[in-house]
């Protein structure tokens, strides 16, 4: 499982870094938006771009905060819980996520489909929104992946702690 970890690992890394450009985007859109606002020239459809460029953001870095453990994380139960309680907990989480994502990913998938055949579109500016709801599909999907690579890791630490 040594080469499909580092394979999978690799593209949730990529994406993770991937999530770099709609964030610049977004930084650049604002400034020049409010740059222009000053002489009564805003971004037409400037809420629009910023809106799907989020989109990517979130679900381009999902699994990557979840591989990274960058996510959010309440230590008040977790600080109380013995060392299994804790292993228990957190392989409870993976599964959690792992549900989700592959629920979301069908789901998305799914809707962007309908999105393309209907031709689902942004009020101003006209952008398609399947390619944005594909994005959320790639991204559930990722999701899935980090919890099921989180999961092998714990399953990996905790059998050489038990050792």
């Amino acid at each position: 499982m040594n080469k499909i970890e580092k394979v999978i690992s690799s593209i949730i890394e990529l994406s993770g870094i991937s999530m770099i450009i709609p964030l610049l985007g977004i930084m650049m859109l604002i400034v020049i938006d409010v740059i222009l606002r000053f002489f009564r020239m805003p971004i037409t459809g400037g809420v629009e771009i910023i809106a799907f460029l989020m989109v990517c953001l979130f679900f381009l870095g999902l699994g990557w905060c979840l591989l990274k453990e960058r996510h959010i994380r309440v230590d008040l139960i977790s600080g109380i819980l013995s060392k299994r309680s804790r292993v228990i907990l957190d392989i409870l989480n993976c599964l959690a996520a792992m549900m989700l994502g592959i629920i979301m990913t069908t789901q998305s998938v799914s809707r962007a489909m309908f999105a393309q055949k209907l031709g689902t579109s942004s009020k101003t500016l006209g952008i398609p929104e399947f390619p944005f709801i594909l994005v959320v599909a790639f991204g559930c999907f990722l999701l899935f992946f980090a919890a099921l690579l989180l999961l092998y890791r714990i399953k990996k630490e905790y059998k050489v702690n038990k050792d």
